[in-house]
C-alpha cells in the first residue's frame, strides 16, 4: 500500500516538476513514514495508510479531470473518497470537502439556482469541517487549519471560476451530482446494513464518534516552533524570496547565496558549540526536521493560495495548484486532534506535492535571473535542494537501516506460527519477553481458547494464536466507557476465560488505564492470580487453573544506562532496576558530565521506577537548566508509572518496600513549598504514598 502511495506521489508531482524532484518527494516520504527501526511501531499496520492511498487516487483523478479528462475521472475521485471514508471516516469526509472545492473552481454555473447550489455546497463542506473541529474559533489549531479552509472555500467557489471555468467547462450541478453519487452509493452499501445492526445511536457513536469524547481523549496540541525548526522555515522562505528578487533583477543571486552559506555555517558552529544532542547529531537533526514540518506545511498552503491568485506562471502550473491546494488543505485536516509526526505523515502527502510544485517554481526563478545564465547559480540552487532532500532522507533512514542490518543474523525472539520477529543486538529484551509470554500462552491455553488482554495486548494474543473474549482490545480511558466496561465484565463472568495477559510496567500511552478501568481490575484480582512474569508481561491464571510459575528478567549494571540509543537504554535501565541495591540508592549522584547526566535522567524516565528518586532529586537541584528540565520530565513520568503499577492486575506492588531506597528523598521533599513545579510535586506525592505504606507521616 505504501509503495503504491509513493508511486502515486511521484506521478502527481511529475505533472508539474521534473523527474528528480518528483522522485525525491517519494523518497523523502518513504524515509519519514514509521518504517521498522528503533521500535516496532503498531502504526505500520494501520487503516489510515489505506486512506492515504485512497487520497492519492482522489488527487490523480481530479488532476486528470481538470486537464480535460472525462466524467469517469470525476466518478473515480468520488469512489476513492468513498474508499477513504470506509476505512477512516474523517479522511473520506475531508476528501469529499476538498474535492467539492476543487470541482467548483473548474465548473460553470448557469442561472441563479445553480449559483446558489454551488455556494451552498461550498459552505456546507466548510461548516462540516468547522463542526469536526468542535467549532473552535481561536488557538493554534484554528489558525493552522480553519483559516486556510475558510480562504479556500470562499476563494475557490466565488473567484477562481472566472479564471479556470470557461463556456465549455462542465456544469457545476452535473459535476457535483456525479461526485456525490460516486461517494454516496458505495458508502450506503455498507453504511445502511451497519446502521440496521447498530442502530442510529450506535452508528453515530461507535463508527463516527459523534457524541463520544474521542477528540478530547486523544488530543495533542500543535507543537510550538523550536529554534532549529524555525530556522528551517526561515531558510525556505529566504530561498523563495531571494529567487523572486533575483528573477526580477532586483538583486544579484551571489550575495544571497553567500549570505545563506554564511548563515548555515554560523548556525552549525553554534549548534556544535552549545547543542547537547545527547542521542546523536543525526537523530537530533531528524527531530528538528520533524518540528519544522509542522510549520512548513501551513506555509505551503498559504504560499500556494497566494501563488494561484498573484503568481505569474503558466496557466498549467496555476491550474495544477488550483486543483491540488484544496485537497492538500483538506488532507492536512487529518492531523487534528492528535498532532504528532506519525499522523503528519498521513496528513501531509498532498501538501508535499504542492510544496514540490512551489519549489520547482522557485528554482525556475533562479534560472530566470540574469546572473544564473553566466554563473550557473540555478544549478547550485538545484544541487543544494537535492542535497538537502537526500540529507533529510538519510538522517531518517540511516538509524533504521543500521538496526535492520544488525538484526539480520539474530535469532528470532518471537517465533510462533503467526509471528517471527528479531531485534538488533542489545535491544531485544522486551521482544524476547513478549516471545516467552506468547510461547507460554500457546503451550498452556487450549486451541481456540479466549484470553483476556489489557490494555492493548491482542498483538501478543495474535502471536500466540489466540483471541480475546471481549469486543475491545484498546483499553484507553473513556474508550470503552464505564458502561461498556460493565457490559464486558458481565460477559467475562459467563465465559470465564482461564487466562489473562497484561503488563506490570511500561504503560506509556495507557498510564491512566488501570485507574479508569478499576472495576475490570477488581474483577481480575478477585478471580485470578499471577502465574508467570516475563519482563513487563504478566500472565494471570484463573483460580483453580494449573499453570506453572515462571519468571524471566535479566539484570545488569548501572553504567550501561548511559546509552544514546533509546531502545538499548530502556533495556539497560530495566536490567539495572532488577539488580538495584539500597546501597546504590543511598549514594546516588548524577554524572558530572552534562551529556551523561541528561542521558541518565532519560533512562530513569524510561525506566519509571520510583526507587530512583534520589537521582531525580539530584537533577531537580541542579543549577544547569537543561539538566533540571530533564529531571522534571523524568519525575513526572516516574510518578505516573508508579501510580499505574500500584494498580496492576497482579496486585503485588508494595509501596512500603521502596522506603529504604528513598529515605533521603523523603527528607528532601518534606521541605518543599507549594511553589515547586507541579511535576516535582507529583513526585513528592508518590513518595508520600511510600511513607504512608511504611507507617510514616
Amino acid at each position: 500500500v505504501n509503495a503504491a502511495t509513493a508511486a502515486a506521489l511521484y506521478a502527481a508531482a511529475r505533472r508539474v516538476a521534473g523527474p528528480w524532484l518528483a522522485a525525491l518527494l517519494a523518497l523523502v516520504w518513504v524515509a519519514f513514514i514509521p518504517v521498522p527501526g528503533g521500535f516496532a511501531s503498531f502504526n505500520v499496520p494501520y487503516p489510515a495508510w489505506f486512506a492515504t492511498l485512497a487520497w492519492m487516487g482522489v488527487a490523480l483523478s481530479l488532476l486528470g479531470w481538470t486537464t480535460g479528462g472525462g466524467a469517469a475521472r470525476l466518478v473515480a475521485a468520488g469512489l476513492c473518497a468513498a474508499l477513504a471514508f470506509a476505512v477512516k471516516p474523517n479522511a473520506g469526509a475531508f476528501a469529499l470537502a476538498g474535492s467539492t472545492w476543487t470541482v467548483l473552481a473548474f465548473t460553470r454555473r448557469e442561472g441563479l439556482a445553480e449559483r446558489l447550489l454551488a455556494a451552498a455546497a461550498a459552505v456546507a463542506m466548510a461548516l462540516g469541517v468547522w463542526w469536526a473541529f468542535a467549532m473552535m474559533v481561536w488557538g493554534v489549531d484554528a489558525a493552522v487549519h480553519l483559516s486556510v479552509v475558510a480562504a479556500v472555500a470562499g476563494l475557490w467557489t466565488f473567484f477562481l471560476p472566472a479564471q479556470f471555468a470557461g463556456p465549455h467547462s462542465p456544469r457545476a450541478l452535473r459535476s457535483l451530482t456525479m461526485l456525490g453519487a460516486a461517494f454516496i452509493v458505495p458508502t450506503a452499501a455498507w453504511l445502511l446494513p451497519l446502521g440496521l445492526h447498530l442502530g442510529a445511536a450506535g452508528l453515530l457513536k461507535d463508527v463516527f464518534l459523534v457524541g463520544s469524547n474521542a477528540a478530547e481523549l486523544y488530543y495533542l496540541p500543535h507543537p510550538l516552533p523550536e529554534f532549529y525548526g524555525l530556522a528551517v522555515v526561515v531558510a525556505v522562505a529566504a530561498l523563495a524570496l531571494g529567487g523572486r528578487l533575483a528573477a526580477k533583477g532586483a538583486i544579484s543571486p551571489w550575495p544571497l547565496i553567500t549570505a545563506g552559506a554564511a548563515a548555515f555555517v554560523a548556525v552549525a558552529v553554534w549548534a556544535l558549540a552549545t547543542g547537547l544532542m545527547p542521542e546523536s547529531p543525526a537523530r537530533s537533526l531528524a527531530w528538528q526536521l520533524e518540528n519544522s514540518s509542522f510549520w512548513l506545511a501551513p506555509a505551503v498552503h498559504w504560499g500556494a493560495l497566494a501563488f494561484v491568485f498573484f503568481g505569474r506562471a503558466s496557466l498549467r502550473t496555476r491550474a495544477f495548484l488550483a486543483a491540488m491546494t484544496p485537497l492538500a488543505a483538506a488532507m492536512y485536516l487529518q492531523l487534528y486532534p492528535r498532532t504528532d509526526f506519525m499522523h503528519l505523515m498521513m496528513a501531509a502527502p498532498l501538501t508535499a506535492v504542492v510544496a514540490v510544485a512551489l519549489l520547482d517554481k522557485v528554482l525556475s526563478w533562479w534560472v530566470a535571473s540574469a546572473a544564473s545564465r553566466t554563473l550557473e547559480a540555478a544549478r547550485y540552487a538545484t544541487v543544494a535542494a537535492v542535497a538537502v532532500a537526500l540529507l533529510a532522507a538519510g538522517l531518517r533512514l540511516w538509524p533504521a537501516l543500521g538496526d535492520l542490518y544488525a538484526a539480520r543474523e539474530q535469532t528470532a525472539l518471537v517465533a510462533t506460527a503467526t509471528v517471527s520477529a528479531r531485534a538488533a543486538p542489545g535491544a531485544g529484551d522486551d521482544l524476547e519477553a513478549m516471545g516467552k509470554a506468547a510461547a507460554y500462552l500457546a503451550e498452556h491455553a487450549r486451541g481456540g481458547e479466549h484470553v483476556l488482554a489489557f490494555p492493548a495486548m491482542t498483538g501478543l494474543l495474535f502471536a500466540a494464536g489466540l483471541d480475546s473474549p471481549v469486543t475491545h482490545d484498546y483499553w484507553y480511558p473513556g474508550r470503552p466507557d464505564h458502561f461498556g466496561e460493565r457490559r464486558m465484565i458481565e460477559g467475562l463472568k459467563r465465559s470465564k476465560p482461564r487466562f489473562a495477559v497484561t503488563i506490570n510496567d511500561g504503560w506509556t500511552f495507557f498510564f491512566d488505564a488501570p485507574a479508569y478501568f478499576s472495576s475490570l481490575g477488581g474483577f481480575v484480582r478477585e478471580n485470578y492470580r499471577l502465574a508467570a512474569r516475563f519482563g513487563r508481561f504478566d500472565i494471570l491464571a484463573r483460580h483453580g487453573v494449573k499453570a506453572p510459575a515462571v519468571g524471566w528478567q535479566p539484570a545488569g549494571p548501572m553504567g550501561d544506562i548511559i546509552e544514546p540509543d533509546r531502545t538499548r537504554r530502556r533495556q539497560a535501565v530495566r536490567r539495572w532496576m532488577a539488580s538495584l541495591t539500597i546501597a546504590e540508592a543511598r549514594s546516588a549522584t548524577l554524572p558530572a558530565d552534562r551529556r551523561e547526566a541528561v542521558l541518565m535522567l532519560r533512562a530513569l524516565r524510561d525506566g519509571g521506577d520510583l526507587r530512583t528518586a534520589p537521582w531525580l532529586l539530584g537533577g531537580l537541584q541542579s543549577k544547569d537548566a537543561r539538566v533540571r528540565e530533564e529531571a522534571l520530565k523524568a519525575a513526572f513520568q516516574v510518578s505516573r508509572r508508579f501510580d499505574a503499577s500500584r494498580q496492576r492486575w497482579a496486585g503485588d506492588l508494595d509501596p512500603g518496600s521502596y522506603f529504604e531506597f528513598v529515605t533521603s528523598s523523603l527528607e528532601t521533599v518534606a521541605g518543599w513549598s507549594d511553589d515547586e513545579d507541579p511535576r516535582a510535586r507529583r513526585l513528592a506525592g508518590a513518595l508520600a504514598v511510600v511513607a504512608t505504606a511504611r507507617g510514616g507521616s
